[in-house]
């Protein structure tokens, strides 16, 4: 491990690398799973972090929502 941060997002208007501090690393991953998979399993390989961020992944799924939302749950179907 690098002690590196890894940040994976899927485009580049959810999140500026310009505002990332030293030692974080933005990766953007391109929309949809199999993008976000492929870009965490290389980013993996390569950076070796020691924290992975995976940022901005559920959409906006109810319009009275604003802002960062923590999720407590997940599921995923296989």
């Amino acid at each position: 491990m690098t002690g590196k941060i890894l940040v994976l997002t899927a485009i580049d208007d959810e999140l500026d690398t310009a505002r990332a501090p030293e030692g974080v690393e933005v990766i953007y991953s391109g929309v949809g799973k199999v993008n976000a998979a492929s870009a965490a399993t290389l980013s993996l390989g390569v950076l070796r972090p020691s924290l992975v961020i995976n940022y901005g992944t559920a959409g906006k799924i109810n319009e009275q929502m604003r802002g960062l939302v923590e999720a407590t749950m997940s599921c995923s179907a296989t």
